[in-house]
């Protein structure tokens, strides 16, 4: 029996439709009602308003982004949520279009077409579908990506709609006008660098699949080699290329036009876009005339790889528009050229180039290249503003396939531990391909893999440690010959949500499916596996990782993973193929659907029940509880300095998406290192008021004064005196030659005329605008005195340090001045010298003029009523909630601003409050989500104080409990694992002999029967480590 070709080929694109409804209901109920850290605050700001976010772009990802969210007339707090259905809905996408590729091969493979397969083998092809597709909807990065507003949801379907063409293509090969899908395919090429690059991965696969659809000849290792080659080069060809010469090409005519013809600004653009069009309008009619398919179908698919990459005009023009967010501001050809080529990041060799260690060659140091021109608007013309520089490296330093490259002094050491090389030894193409396959490929690409579909040990981000983020099956022999014994029973490892065991299931079943694959339809799945290997190693390759990175980056391999999910599709098939011929004809159905419900049991579903905890976000929403909480800290109309993406996105979404505390400005050091950010200072924003900057706009352009330094020659008469902050700016500006000399690119950087610098206070305005009650006002300073730059280094600054400085010496202290409390990391840096005229208030330390010189001094009052008043905690409370690493991170600065005001309140005599606040702590931030750490010590050390004695010693009870628990899981590592437990099993010893510390006089029972228990645990450690005490 048979179903007719219509009812198989409908059931088959209904059963992809409801995979669709499937996967994008699950990553609704799951995603996270606000916006997550990292990237995803900002992609949310820049879509909704059409904004710029950072190079090189995503101006397709923001447009569909802003009809979405958008669409509905919602309240302002949920668009955001609104973003992350956005993604959830191209996971979905991404899922359905797996379904039909699994589908497409398998009936590939049984050799039929719809309607004439019989009913047992169609249901094992759908079954396969099915069960390929769903394994991949549950899997651990598809569905941490599909959750979250980032691009890598939308790049994904960009990527795999491109392969999916490809297989359209060939299924129609010889019909009528089918070669439609190849141009779709150009348009989605064209389109894919308007969300993320990855997304013309697919461009190889699709050249391989045209290779062996079209090849008439035999096909030989050598064509075969030469098809691989010609597909790598048409990849290398469209990205290398072809976009850089569109951005390029029309920067160029724009400035020969502007500077040499005296046109007006964009004229070389306009013109140069028509006469491309025209080229292209006289290709296609010319060889159609002259019935020249190939040429006709190549000219116009590049004109739609054009239309398609046309989404980046988007830019400059939102960019022209002066947006809130307008990162480079690319507001013409010539700046898109930069912002598109990411000229701001630096960039790193691939094929041949410098060590992490490499020495500048001093015979000839340093090469400059390409000018960087900007708009002058005053002049009409483009000037040169910048210069592309390079160092020259000593030839020794110098090496084919640089992987071990970055030159970051927390990558050399680890460099130097996972490579075996010696401090002032310089890596050889050995030590690069090793590093390359052992760490790159081993630890980073190869882990992520085996978390997707054998298990994941925990969400910890792993730096080679055993007991923090490693793949892990859940057979615990073999866990343990890997790892040492998995049976942690502290609760922060022991119930850690991200403990996902699959037992090799998915693993086995894709291996089946890829042996199957390629011993039926070896072109197909060679198509197929060189996807794999290029949205995998490929990626690796490109990224060229560091170890160790911010935070783990299994979200870029995301691609791969989704190909794999074809072969445990085709594992299915596989196994119905080679089951059928044990039983009769009658059965086979039965078989068929048999064998597709046990593999869904077995591994979509098993993956489901594991992932769903640690992938269910509905209840967080710590990024937003974070911008929140910082900007209610932050005075009327006051400024903000914060560093990093985490503690910068959120506040820009909040501000831009939901209207929360426009009047604040918010300053980010890294940016203000960047002469368009200092210009966007400048400018009023919503409610917020521009920064009074004095200096020229010259002396902050292209690399100009991106390190200043001290003139410490006898003849500067102010090397060692204070200057007043006026005068010290006017010295600056005036470019004396005394203060300032030119630099390689012959344009002058300023020489700092002192260290020394006097801050002059407007005490009545403080007074006025809040800054300091009005009690303190007999002990303001006059003047603050503060001391800049590096003593080390010829005292020398950063740019973003003397633009702060400019600003200051406008400043008449009618808006406050905070810094995030993170700034406490390298205060001397990242608060501009200011470091002892700061207290605490909420999470952000506050200018005042008054000496303090503490970085623990709080405002305990003040900091209460933010505290109490205006604060979230993002779910944290709550034991459904799923807080990554990167959430429970957040707690740190929360705690740490809570116990600090607590104690404020108590040196003031306040202990009722200071109790309420520390029991605010545990209740939001409960001891049992963290990792046991001094911080937590000291809440138990406060709340004692705070004679809350009955708190405290639960509190420390379970924390002892946890750290015994630590301890003796470390003491039990075998002797081959022991060693590299030896830190972790010494920073426990630690904490516990921290709180036994703070315990001691509060509570001497415990201490006594803690500390008893203490000396064996440390006579323990002894023994078991007895040449590393002795060493030490």
């Amino acid at each position: 029996m048979k179903l007719p070709a219509i009812s198989q080929k409908n059931i088959n694109i209904l059963a992809g439709w409801l995979m669709f409804a499937i996967g994008s209901l699950v990553y609704i109920l799951t995603t996270e009602p606000t916006a997550p850290l990292w990237d995803c605050p900002e992609y949310t700001a820049t879509a909704v308003k059409l904004e710029v976010g950072h190079p090189p772009g995503a101006p397709l990802f923001q447009m569909m982004g802003a009809v979405i969210s958008n669409m509905f007339d919602v309240d302002p707090t949920r668009i955001a949520f609104m973003m992350n259905v956005f993604a959830c809905l191209a996971g979905g996408v991404a899922i359905m279009l797996l379904l039909w590729v699994i589908t497409y091969f398998g009936k590939r493979i049984v050799g039929k077409n719809w309607g004439e397969l019989s009913t047992p083998t169609f249901a094992a092809v759908i079954g396969s579908g099915i069960v390929g597709s769903a394994a991949i909807l549950f899997s651990d990065t598809f569905w941490f990506n599909a959750t979250e507003s980032e691009v890598y949801s939308l790049a994904n379907t960009f990527t795999v709609l491109v392969f999916y063409c490809a297989i359209r293509w060939a299924d129609g090969f010889g019909r009528p006008r089918n070669n439609k899908w190849l141009i779709l395919i150009a348009l989605l090429v064209g389109l894919a660098p308007g969300v993320h690059f990855m997304g013309m991965l697919g461009v190889p696969a699709v050249v391989m699949i045209y290779y062996f659809k079209t090849t008439e000849k035999k096909i030989t290792a050598k064509r075969f080699i030469l098809a691989n080659l010609v597909a790598a080069a048409i990849l290398v060809l469209i990205f290398a290329v072809i976009f850089p010469f569109l951005i390029n090409s029309f920067g160029a005519a724009d400035i020969f036009l502007v500077n040499t013809l005296g046109a007006p600004f964009h004229t070389g653009t306009i013109l140069w876009a028509v006469l491309l069009t025209g080229i292209c309008v006289f290709l296609l009619w010319w060889s159609r005339r002259k019935g020249w398919l190939a040429v006709n179908t190549t000219v116009l698919a590049l004109m739609f790889i054009v239309i398609g990459f046309s989404c980046y005009l988007m830019i400059p023009i939102r960019s022209n528009a002066n947006t809130p967010i307008n990162e480079n501001n690319p507001s013409t050809a010539a700046g898109l050229d930069y912002y598109f080529s990411r000229k701001q990041y630096g960039s790193d060799p691939l094929i041949y180039g410098p060590s992490y260690n490499a020495k500048i060659n001093w015979s000839d140091p340093y090469e400059i290249g390409a000018p960087t021109y900007e708009p002058n608007e005053e002049t009409g013309r483009y000037e040169v503003i910048d210069y592309d520089f390079s160092y020259h490296y000593l030839p020794e330093c110098m090496s084919l396939f640089p992987r071990i490259s970055k030159d970051r002094d927390d990558y050399a050491k680890n460099y130097r531990a996972l490579s075996g090389l010696k401090e002032g030894e310089y890596p050889t193409l050995s030590d690069h391909l090793y590093f390359f396959l052992t760490y790159q490929l081993g630890y980073m690409n190869m882990r992520y893999f085996l978390w997707n579909f054998v298990g994941r040990q925990n969400d910890y981000q792993g730096r080679g440690e055993l007991t923090k983020g490693n793949w892990l099956s859940g057979i615990a022999p073999l866990d343990a010959m890997r790892l040492g014994p998995q049976d942690p029973q502290a609760d922060y490892m022991k119930d850690n949500k991200a403990l996902n065991k699959y037992y090799f299931l998915p693993l086995i079943l894709g291996l089946i499916g890829l042996y199957f694959h390629f011993k039926c339809k070896d072109q197909d799945a060679y198509a197929t596996f060189l996807f794999f290997l290029i949205t995998g190693v490929g990626i690796t390759l490109y990224t060229n990782n560091p170890p160790y990175e911010p935070r783990e980056r299994d979200y870029a391999l995301v691609t791969s993973f989704w190909t794999f999910g074809v072969w445990i599709g085709l594992g299915v098939l596989a196994l119905y193929t080679w089951l059928k011929k044990y039983v009769a004809q009658r059965q086979k159905l039965a078989l068929s659907v048999g064998i597709s419900a046990i593999c869904l049991l077995a591994v979509p579903v098993l993956m489901a029940c594991q992932n769903w905890d640690d992938h269910d976000r509905s209840t967080r929403t710590t990024a937003r509880a974070v911008a929140r909480n910082y900007l209610s800290s932050v005075g009327k109309n006051g400024i903000i300095v914060s560093h990093g993406d985490n503690d910068t996105f959120p506040l820009w979404y909040i501000q831009e998406v939901e209207g929360y505390r426009t009047d604040v400005r918010v300053v980010n050091t890294s940016l203000l290192m960047c002469d368009w950010y200092i210009d966007q200072m400048r400018r009023q924003f919503y409610d917020s008021p521009a920064l009074p900057l004095s200096l020229p706009q010259k002396m902050y352009k292209g690399k100009t004064n991106d390190f200043v330094y001290l003139n410490d020659d006898p003849s500067n008469p102010f090397r060692d005196k204070e200057l007043d902050i006026k005068t010290f700016i006017d010295l600056i500006r005036s470019e004396h030659p005394l203060f300032s000399q030119e630099n390689v690119f012959g344009f002058r950087d300023a020489l700092l005329p002192t260290y020394k610098i006097a801050i002059p206070v407007n005490k009545e305005n403080a007074v006025k605008y809040g800054i300091v009650r009005p009690e303190e006002a007999p002990y303001l300073e006059d003047t603050l005195h503060i001391t800049i730059g590096d003593s080390t280094q010829r005292y020398a600054t950063y740019k973003k340090t003397l633009a702060f400085l400019d600003f200051l010496s406008n400043y008449q202290w009618d808006r406050p001045i905070h810094f995030g409390l993170g700034s406490e990391a390298n205060p001397e840096t990242n608060m501009f010298g200011l470091q002892d005229y700061v207290i605490l208030e909420g999470l952000t330390y506050k200018l005042v003029p008054i000496k303090i010189g503490n970085l623990d001094a709080c405002d305990g009052d003040r900091s209460y009523q933010i505290i109490t008043q205006e604060w979230e905690f993002g779910g944290m409370d709550n034991p459904k909630t799923y807080l990554s690493e990167t959430d429970l991170r957040t707690e740190i600065h929360i705690r740490t601003a809570m116990n600090r005001a607590a104690n404020a309140l108590m040196l003031d005599g306040d202990t009722t409050r200071a109790r309420e606040l520390l029991n605010l702590s545990v209740e939001k931030m409960p001891f049992n989500r963290f990792i046991p750490n001094g911080l937590l010590s000291n809440t138990i050390q406060l709340l004692y104080t705070a004679n809350d004695k009955q708190t405290a010693d639960s509190l420390a009870r379970y924390e002892f409990d946890q750290l015994e628990k630590d301890v003796l899981y470390y003491f039990s590592f075998p002797n081959k694992f022991r060693m590299k437990v030896y830190s972790d099993a010494r920073m426990s010893l630690f904490q516990y002999y921290l709180l036994l510390t703070y315990v001691e006089t509060n509570n001497p029972e415990l201490f006594a029967e803690k500390k008893e228990y203490y000396e064996k645990l440390t006579g323990a450690f002894v023994s078991l480590y007895p040449f590393v005490i002795r060493k030490e």
